[in-house]
């Protein structure tokens, strides 16, 4: 299979690998960010295959993808996982016929063999015609024993059957109820891990001339009050963003570096797009709570973030803090 290439992920980093290795098959790859951007494209164009990140599935591309398989079933899909997630693999078996799945890292030779799925043709029917075959004498003797070797195979075969299952149901049962005590230390982890993350949110969104800086996009200003109680709190990342959702202050600890070892960026537009950032930005709240916390795989990594508002002496918001 060659041609045309149309690739979709949530990270550049397998963008550009992903592109590398089709141009060097002689493919035409060409990357989308947004579901929106895929139609159109198809319709001008339409690519021999799609390849889409398993995760971006579940974050609304789901429609575009049933629109696409009804449309164009012309146009393969092969779906990529940066990392092993089970759970997800399970639910696009169930909602795709047969899908293909390619995992990191991404070769050439397995890309080949997999796309060599897409074109190899169906095996040909043998035919019906039976062929005449000798008749075979069968001796009295093995006519006697037979049966006895096939009742004895039979016998064997389902007591180590029973065997086996009384063997697993207490490795079932086992693993069960370790799933079970880890999952009860996960809940009891991130409750703790929230309410650290609140705290520090707290003091942070309460640092005296924070929004007035916040308002004129004094990222200096907004460092020198930030990297402090950053440092003295261990965080591993801190946003500050306007109510557009780009980041006017982004703060990342270097991993394996000192205590204070942190980057400074700002400009980021990626936070606007993460569910629990959106109802801050529409300054919703829900029972009167304004804070909320979820998981994000952003490029430089997947954290666990609490984002709350950030509101001037008037009480009017003014941007918002992860």
């Amino acid at each position: 299979m060659s041609g045309r290439v149309v690739i979709a992920q949530s990270d550049t980093k397998s963008v550009h690998i992903l592109a590398n290795l089709f141009t060097d098959r002689g493919d035409n790859p060409q990357s989308v960010n947004a579901p929106q951007e895929l139609p159109p494209l198809l319709t001008q164009d339409r690519p021999a295959l799609l390849v889409i990140d398993l995760h971006l599935v579940v974050n609304g591309w789901q429609n575009t993808l049933q629109q696409i398989s009804k449309q164009f079933p012309e146009t393969k899909i092969l779906f990529t996982s940066s990392f092993p997630d089970p759970l997800l693999e399970t639910q696009i078996k169930e909602r795709y016929q047969n899908p293909i799945i390619l995992r990191q890292p991404f070769t050439r030779t397995e890309l080949e063999q997999i796309l060599q799925t897409f074109t190899t043709p169906p095996a040909p029917q043998r035919s019906s015609q039976a062929t005449t075959k000798p008749k075979v004498r069968i001796p009295v003797r093995i006519k006697i024993t037979l049966p006895y070797i096939l009742l004895a195979l039979i016998l064997a075969m389902a007591a180590a059957y029973v065997v086996s299952q009384v063997v697993l149901d207490t490795i079932e049962e086992r693993f069960t109820n370790q799933l079970i005590e880890a999952g009860k230390l996960t809940n009891d982890w991130m409750v703790q891990e929230e309410d650290r993350l609140l705290e520090t949110l707290r003091l942070v969104a309460h640092t005296r001339g924070l929004p007035a800086a916040l308002v004129e996009a004094d990222a200096e200003e907004l460092r020198q009050q930030v990297l402090p109680v950053a440092i003295n709190y261990q965080e591993e990342a801190v946003h500050l963003l306007d109510m557009q959702g780009t980041s006017v202050l982004s703060l990342h600890h270097r991993q394996g570096a000192n205590l204070e070892a942190y980057d400074a960026s700002r400009g980021d537009t990626i936070f606007s797009r993460w569910d629990f950032v959106q109802p801050v930005l529409n300054q919703e709240s829900s029972g009167g709570l304004d804070k909320y916390a979820g998981l994000a795989r952003a490029p430089w990594g997947h954290y666990l973030y609490v984002t709350g508002p950030i509101v001037d002496d008037q009480g009017q918001q003014v941007g918002v803090v992860l």
